[in-house]
């Protein structure tokens, strides 16, 4: 997927196979499929010379002029129809119909949305060599008697979980050979390997993999995009001979989103944990992060809007980290100063029937809305249950010190508030923490990453040697934050 790809062919609607249309397949890793056909599928032709409305064909299939392969794309729906008019008539002599698809598929053909499935996939992730640190895979040797220099590659040991009917490896591929004159350049890739014992439809794959993606993110500290993917299916086998009987190679390409327009290279030292620090609790570690994803999803989406988007304004980074605390609070914690039906019950009812009743009638439903939750704890509140659960993790003084830890708080509350609500009476109270919001960004950031730290389970003495080296670690300490 990281590289360009611009396939000419024929394409057709799986219902008219006979009705095949020469066009070009262009993909631009980050942005959506573009299919251009010089013509136009005959099922839509006469709906389209009366007016371009609208059409979405579910799956188009394809045949490359060069090498024959075959192409699935689903999802697919019309973005531009044009007819070049002849001079001498008035009858369109060329129609240009242009589609935006959302996946391609090459190796095989899916007659309809619903076969697109996948026993296994194999996923390559960006700088996922550099975080395997797998420095001992090559050896050398050499022979004083023949002066002979030997080189061996060692194939590391696969790291495999399994969750259900999903088992989950890491492994090492390779190794590659390229030759030049005057250089021989040997490497491996470091690669995912998803296995079920039951197909899966393409969308619960993309799932997967954003949950692997986002694994070796928050890993390295920064974002990380598949460049590779190949699935497998049980449906679709090669047979060389009566013995031996192989899954067809089905290359993936579909758009990621915070796609970057160029990769910068993640160095160690700037990572948050790589595998050699983690390798005997890898697997547990994979296997907590899988099953807890679902409840955590919210908290991760925001987290990740934020590393995926390194541009973005500090003021919305602020917000996005404290929403996140928030609903990781809600998530994890009992956040509810009364038990949830005693509340409905007793108080609610009991607060309901103190509202005047004189009072306007939006008012008064603005003033039920608000009771509603005033069960719910503050974000006062929730910030200081997370930080005082991480009080055996983070030993800074705004998470060890009760008066510090009451300042830290008030500001963070205080600037939430503001930059929710926009008062104008706070104009002079936005302009005073003006300096202080990369450290405050920074610290709820520490809190957030040591709070999944604690959920993927690592225990308390290695989050303190994880947080050490992190790059928060270092800005807080360089600002006097002890």
């Amino acid at each position: 997927m990281k590289t360009e790809l611009k396939i000419n062919g024929y394409w057709w609607l799986p219902e008219q196979p006979d009705e095949k249309v020469f066009g070009t397949l262009q993909f631009i890793p980050g942005e959506i499929l573009v299919l251009e056909l010089q013509g136009v599928f005959q099922k839509y032709r006469a709906k389209t010379r009366i007016n371009t409305e609208f059409f979405s064909p579910t799956i188009i299939l394809g045949l490359s002029t060069e090498g024959g392969n075959k192409f699935t794309l689903s999802d697919c729906s019309l973005s531009h129809y044009d007819e070049t008019i002849s001079i001498m008539s008035t009858r369109a002599d060329t129609h240009v119909t242009s589609f935006e698809c959302m996946a391609a598929f090459e190796g095989v053909h899916f007659d309809t949305k619903e076969k697109i499935e996948f026993s296994g996939i194999s996923i390559r992730l960006s700088d996922l060599e550099e975080w395997a640190n797998k420095r001992n895979i090559f050896s050398r040797e050499f022979n004083h008697e023949t002066d002979e220099e030997t080189y061996r590659f060692r194939l590391a040991k696969p790291l495999e979980t399994k969750i259900g009917d999903t088992e989950f490896k890491f492994i090492f591929a390779g190794p590659s050979l390229s030759q030049d004159i005057n250089e021989i350049k040997v490497s491996y890739e470091a690669r995912i390997q998803i296995v079920s014992t039951i197909e899966k439809k393409f969308d619960e794959i993309r799932k997967l993999i954003r949950q692997i993606q986002n694994f070796f993110g928050l890993a390295m500290g920064a974002p990380t995009f598949p460049i590779d993917i190949v699935g497998f299916s049980k449906n679709h086998k090669e047979e060389f001979d009566t013995e031996i009987v192989s899954h067809t190679e089905i290359q993936i390409y579909y758009p990621v989103s915070g796609w970057p327009k160029k990769f910068e290279k993640r160095y160690l030292p700037r990572m948050l944990f790589t595998l050699p620090a983690v390798h005997d609790e890898f697997n547990e570690l994979l296997k907590n992060w899988i099953t807890k994803y679902d409840n955590l999803k919210p908290v991760i989406s925001l987290y990740f809007s934020i590393l995926y988007n390194p541009s973005l304004y500090l003021e919305n980074q602020f917000i996005s980290l404290t929403q996140a605390l928030e609903t990781y609070h809600r998530r994890t914690f009992d956040g509810s100063y009364q038990e949830t039906n005693t509340f409905l019950k007793e108080i609610y009812p009991v607060l309901i029937e103190a509202i005047p009743s004189g009072i306007d009638k939006e008012y008064k439903e603005s003033i039920k809305g608000r009771f509603r939750y005033l069960n719910e704890y503050s974000l006062r509140k929730r910030l200081r249950e997370i930080i005082l659960s991480l009080e055996k993790e983070l030993d800074f003084q705004f998470v060890q010190n009760s008066k510090e830890r009451n300042i830290f708080i008030g500001k963070v509350v205080d600037i939430r508030n503001i930059w929710t609500h926009y008062p104008v009476e706070s104009k002079d109270k936005v302009n005073k923490f003006d300096d202080e919001f990369i450290v405050l960004t920074a610290q709820l950031q520490l809190l957030l990453e040591v709070s999944f730290l604690k959920e993927l389970e690592f225990k308390s003495e290695s989050i303190r040697e994880i947080i050490k080296r992190s790059q928060h670690f270092q800005l807080l300490n360089t600002k006097g934050i002890t």
